[in-house]
């Protein structure tokens, strides 16, 4: 091995550590480093040095165990301030719309005040096309963009949400809400199918499918939906959004904090 290869083993070995401390809900040995990043002890040792050197990893001496160091945090928290969700969103985006050709948006869920709001769209090559306005706050309880929020709160939350509608009907169109034991029902179908449908429920002629994100916390903090016009939507369409919607919805929460432990409902 050259000295090149020998620097990006090096790199990637950093980088997996790095990502070790980024998604550990606390302090970490050597040993279990070792374990999650498959990576001999000594080289844990090593690197962990060399990265407490620059204050990127802190060591507790009392406990013998790693942490996050200051500069780290600092990092993290430069980034994360110049970053938005839609950022965060945007190559998941660009994979869903490459494999099923149609929109793709993300949603975010305004928890306390129990709305929702698209905050990023990316449309396909397709010509006919629906135009979503970003930052409008509205409603969860219509919609695949909603209904895939909605059916992974708990159930608390979703009594919460349909008992303070405003109204039975979806702004002022025909669309309306079923009577809520078939709504609360209808939610927990959503949530063990992993995905809500729904066909022309906010915009007319229109097929809508979203899964749900979630944050570090394990609670749904968004949705990541496909818009399908209805005259191009069938078994081939269905199947082809399933299969690459909800793989980039559950990378996306990966990179979100998610851990695959969803709150308790």
């Amino acid at each position: 091995m050259d000295d090149k290869q020998a620097s990006i083993g090096t790199v990637a070995r950093v980088v997996r550590i790095l990502q070790v401390f980024s998604e550990a809900s606390d302090d970490v040995s050597i040993k279990e480093l070792s374990a999650i990043t498959s990576l001999a002890p000594s080289t844990c040792h090593r690197l962990l040095h060399l990265l407490i050197e620059d204050d990127v990893v802190a060591f507790d001496a009392d406990r013998k165990r790693y942490h996050a160091g200051p500069e780290f945090i600092r990092i993290a928290s430069l980034l994360a301030s110049k970053t938005s969700f839609s950022d965060i969103a945007l190559p998941f985006m660009e994979r869903v719309v490459e494999v099923c050709r149609e929109a793709c948006a993300v949603v975010s869920y305004l928890r306390p005040r129990k709305l929702i709001s698209t905050v990023g769209i990316l449309k396909s090559s397709n010509p006919l096309q629906y135009n979503t306005e970003l930052f409008t706050a509205r409603t969860p309880l219509w919609g695949a963009t909603g209904q895939s929020i909605v059916a992974f709160l708990p159930r608390a939350e979703q009594e919460e949400l349909y008992d303070a509608r405003d109204s039975d009907f979806y702004f002022g169109t025909q669309t309306r809400l079923p009577p809520r034991e078939e709504y609360l029902a209808k939610m927990e179908t959503i949530k063990e199918q992993g995905y809500a449908k729904s066909h022309g429920q906010t915009i007319d002629g229109a097929v809508g499918i979203g899964a749900p994100l979630y944050d570090k916390f394990g609670r749904v903090t968004g949705s990541l939906c496909v818009t399908v016009p209805e005259m191009r939507f069938d078994a081939d369409a269905h199947d082809r959004i399933i299969g690459i919607l909800i793989p980039q919805a559950q990378a996306l929460s990966k990179v979100l904090g998610y851990l695959g432990t969803p709150a308790k409902s």
